[in-house]
């Protein structure tokens, strides 16, 4: 049975377990004149239990702990893009942080130079618990199948950010469009937001299954449905757009609820300062842009417009600025029509738009002609009859 082992190497100099005298160690587990006594102690066992037990319960309690997390929710303005042009991510970081702290979002994307394109945005991490949102700008690479960008190996990295450098990196997740189930648009195709419950009648301008439609320049692709406090905060996330149709006919698309989101209406009116084409559509009844009050969003665009209001007016007569059918299954139907008068609109605007009301087509019959009238009179008294068919809608 081999001796307990202890070192002992001199008076009183502890080290754990292990006591050391100054003298010179050979290795041996040998008694050494040298050395000392070596011996072992069973209550080295003993003492390395606790130890081990603590590194354990120490090493899961790590593996468990909460971490602050980036996720992503939306991949575009209206959780839709198209490759080869900007794209606005939405950021929401889910904060383990023992105290607020400064930070600074990072992306990260190849560009067709061959060099790395870092995005980045401020942001402010809360405390423990806390959630914080924003957008983040980049650049997408060009892609025949809108789909292969999610094969891309794109990280967001969030960094503590303190006196213009980062300090260490907080968290960092992958993304993936499809992760958000975003709308992949391809580069061929035109893009159309529709802030409200259905695409307005604008889905026939879409792709056709199967096939291309006939007729059209360029596919629109319609993304309706978006609420107005989910848009970017800058006008070049909604640079994809082409047009952007606002129905305020629910409440979740009130024009109030960016009222406190100055940010957002900063990046619309960018938006359209460069080209983009916004349609305001009126509710059939309530006033939800307070038209002419400069008391919500773009009010002091509209303050000065009065629009004309005609409740249960015959859909027949604005048929021919609506479809190029000349005719109705419901034909005594009726809607609300807003239209403004030309002669009475404020400066700033201008007519862009209009249509006659829906006229019978020209019956020559129906020309009164006195019984007199020679047969070139007649033909006279038909063509002026002719040139002033319709005649001018009521006021």
């Amino acid at each position: 049975m081999a001796p307990p082992l202890t070192i002992e190497v001199g008076p009183d100099r502890h080290i754990g377990d292990w006591t050391y005298n100054g003298a010179a160690m050979n290795g041996s587990q040998e008694p050494s004149p040298s050395t000392g006594t070596i011996r072992r102690s069973p209550r080295v066992k003993r003492a390395w239990l606790p130890s081990i037990i603590l590194l354990v319960m120490v090493t899961v309690s790590t593996q468990t702990h909460a971490q602050t997390t980036i996720e992503i929710d939306r991949f575009g303005a209206g959780n839709a893009f198209r490759p080869g042009g900007p794209v606005a991510i939405r950021v929401v970081v889910t904060s383990d942080q023992d105290e607020a702290v400064p930070g600074l979002l990072q992306w990260e994307i190849p560009n067709p130079d061959g060099d790395i394109a870092t995005n980045l945005r401020r942001i402010a991490v809360p405390a423990r618990g806390g959630t914080s949102t924003t957008w983040l700008i980049g650049e997408l690479p060009s892609a025949a199948n809108p789909m292969d960008l999610g094969m891309e190996p794109w990280f967001i990295r969030l960094f503590e950010y303190r006196d213009g450098r980062r300090v260490e990196e907080i968290a960092t997740t992958r993304i993936d469009p499809m992760l958000t189930q975003a709308r992949a648009v391809e580069q061929k195709e035109s893009m159309t937001l529709i802030m409200g419950p259905n695409p307005g009648g604008l889905g026939g301008y879409g792709p056709l299954a199967g096939g291309e439609r006939p007729g059209v320049n360029e596919e629109m692709v319609t993304i309706a449905d978006v609420e107005p406090g989910d848009l970017p905060d800058s006008w070049i996330g909604l640079a994809p757009y082409e047009l952007i149709v606002w129905a305020a006919n629910e409440p979740k698309f009130s024009p109030s609820i960016i009222g406190n989101k100055p940010s957002t209406e900063r990046a619309l009116r960018d938006w359209v300062e460069r080209g983009g084409h916004l349609v305001i559509m009126l509710p059939a009844s309530g006033d939800p842009w307070r038209i002419g009050r400069d008391e919500t969003v773009f009010g002091d665009l509209l303050a000065d417009l009065q629009p004309i209001r005609k409740p249960d007016y015959p859909l027949r007569e604005a048929l021919p600025a609506l479809s190029d059918r000349g005719g109705l299954q419901k034909p005594n139907a009726s809607i609300t029509l807003h239209h403004f008068d030309p002669q009475t609109l404020a400066a700033p605007w201008r007519p862009l738009a209009g249509f006659r009301p829906y006229a019978e087509p020209f019956d020559e019959s129906a020309v009164e002609i006195p019984t007199a009238t020679p047969p070139a009179g007649r033909r006279l008294l038909i063509e002026k009859a002719r040139a002033e068919w319709p005649p001018p809608p009521p006021r």
